[in-house]
């Protein structure tokens, strides 16, 4: 395994070497081939020709495992070679696969994939829905060497339909091809309800099975996820089977997973991190998966009884879900996640609040983690303090990362700066925040603020676009203000923007749900913002929904919550 590669932020060193070094001693110390180097740091292979600087403090020695392997499909070879007898996947409300089920399932899929021409060079499209066929066609799909794109099951009609013009695929499985239409980009339309019709039809898998699947190699593209970005447009993200390998190595080796660890994710496999719950890391460690069922992905009390019944022992959830849990009462016990050893919080910003809750009433370990659709994991918070990504931070895991200032210049110690990063699990997809020319070239300038801490943590602040600027010139991170407002046992979720009011003046806005009726809510939280962070850090008004307005990717519509408050201030002018 790898050890771990810290931050570097050299501003005090005049001959700290330039990012373009610090990104090539970071490959060579991977043991990564000449063409990779190259790749990554958008250059010919001639140019990487010669000795890199030698640069102390680089702390990254070579993976166990030969660079031609670190690949999604070793893992997976892994997983369904084990004992046949061994089981494998629970389906809730479905029962249990062993490995050699699976095994099965997947060869004769396989095959059919292979009699329709699916192989290396292709795309699969299937729903990201932790459902068991949705995880039987991507096991298949990824070993018959295609890529697979995976279908938000969240969002709306018409970013689904972008989702299949970005990426289109030659099969689709999917239980919404009545949304997606006839477009040719979707290639052959398989509803995921006829499945079992589906794999019944293909044929037996040849007796070489093993030996004839394609061979897939660290550079191509296991899967296609997509982010939004501002506009809520999806944009295609192409991750590596180098990525899915190293994301899951790193996160086996810093926290030890083995073969009595069972893991679920209620959310849609979409996103790297849960991927690694549902495919790579139960085959990793010797582990078993549980798909969950409808009921335990829209409740989180139904999660917590689904957790006592199979035995969850790394259960990976977004803060929303985890925010339930810490104010469910007596609904939610110990007893019903009495199995659990360590709670993972991703995709979103968990509240210190909440994180300090989930310790004290169910002694629960809780990792949260920094990361994105273009670079993977970077950052883990420490699951043995009480610690969230936004407040007292987390350790860099195998990534470098700078922070830099307005100029590009390193920023001193304990100050802000945007966090650039360069890593093996970056994108695939040519973006525009990852330089391509320069000192800088093949680095990922995130547009999040962040701060190292003592010890090395880093500390994330918010993103730059979302950094609000009062009209007293004080700038405050809307993270902050949420985690305030998440800490109040009636608010179930939050979300501070910036907001400008009839004047033109800036100000800080927010929306609540969960309120209860017979309170002045908005009052209420105001009073507890203003005792807890101050007046200037209070937000001008505050809207009580009974939901968020979302994006595509689920995330709050902030410009449709600045809609809907100016439309409330027209309202109440006189």
């Amino acid at each position: 395994m790898t050890a771990s590669v810290t931050q570097r932020n050299s501003h005090t060193d005049d001959n700290a070497p330039a990012p373009r070094d610090l990104a090539l001693d970071y490959w060579r110390a991977l043991g990564a081939p000449r063409h990779r180097i190259a790749r990554a740091l958008h250059c010919d292979e001639a140019d990487i020709a010669g000795s890199a600087p030698e640069t102390a403090g680089l702390p990254v020695a070579v993976s166990a495992v030969p660079w031609a392997q670190r690949t999604a499909n070793a893992l997976i070879r892994k997983g369904l070679t084990r004992p046949p007898t061994e089981q494998l996947v629970f389906a809730a409300g479905e029962g249990a696969l062993t490995a050699g089920d699976v095994a099965a399932i997947v060869g004769r899929v396989c095959a059919g994939l292979a009699a329709r021409g699916a192989g290396k060079g292709t795309r699969i499209a299937v729903d990201a829905t932790q459902r068991l066929e949705s995880y039987l066609v991507t096991l298949a799909a990824l070993l018959q060497g295609a890529t697979v794109v995976r279908l938000g099951d969240t969002v709306g009609p018409k970013a689904l339909r972008a989702m299949i013009e970005a990426a289109p695929a030659m099969l689709t499985f999917s239980d919404r091809l009545d949304v997606i239409g006839d477009r040719i980009e979707a290639g052959e339309g398989v509803p995921l309800d006829a499945f079992a019709e589906f794999a019944g039809a293909c044929p037996d898998p040849s007796d070489d099975f093993w030996s004839a699947l394609p061979t897939v190699t660290p550079d191509d593209a296991a899967f296609v996820g997509f982010t939004s970005g501002s506009t809520g447009a999806p944009k295609a993200m192409q991750t590596s089977h180098e990525a899915v390998f190293r994301s899951t190595e790193i996160a086996q080796r810093a926290f030890g997973f083995d073969a009595s660890d069972i893991f679920c994710t209620p959310t849609d496999f979409t996103a790297l991190s849960a991927f690694r719950s549902l495919v790579t890391l139960p085959f990793a460690s010797g582990g078993r998966v549980v798909i969950p069922d409808a009921e335990a992905r829209d409740n989180p009390i139904a999660l917590a009884l689904l957790c006592e019944r199979y035995g969850v022992t790394q259960l990976t959830a977004v803060p929303g879900v985890l925010r339930a849990f810490a104010k469910a009462g007596a609904r939610v016990t110990r007893e019903e996640l009495a199995s659990v050893r360590t709670v993972f919080s991703g995709s979103g910003v968990l509240d210190f609040a909440t994180a300090d809750l989930l310790r004290e009433r169910f002694s629960l370990p809780v990792v949260d983690y920094y990361g994105g659709r273009e670079f993977a994991t970077a950052a883990y918070s420490d699951p043995d303090t009480p610690h969230t990504m936004s407040a007292g931070g987390g350790f860099l895991r195998d990534c470098l990362a700078i922070l830099v200032d307005d100029n590009r210049q390193p920023v001193a110690p304990g100050e802000v700066g945007e966090i650039v990063v360069h890593s093996d699990c970056m994108t695939l997809s040519p973006l525009a925040s990852i330089e391509t020319k320069g000192k800088w070239a093949g680095w990922h300038f995130t547009g999040d603020l962040g701060r190292f801490l003592p010890g090395g943590r880093l500390e994330i602040v918010g993103r730059q676009k979302d950094i609000i600027k009062t009209a007293e010139g004080t700038l405050v991170s809307p993270a902050e203000i949420e985690g305030a407002l998440n800490a109040l046992d009636w608010v179930a979720e939050a979300c501070v923007f910036s907001w400008t009011d009839a004047h033109g003046i800036e100000r800080i806005g927010a929306a609540m749900v969960g309120a209860p009726a017979d309170i002045d809510a908005e009052r209420t939280a105001k009073a507890a913002i203003h005792d807890a962070l101050g007046p200037y850090k209070t937000p001008a008004r505050i809207l009580v929904l009974d939901e968020l307005p979302r994006l595509g990717r689920g995330k709050p519509d902030k410009a449709r919550l600045r809609q809907l408050l100016t439309q409330t201030e027209k309202a109440l002018s006189p």
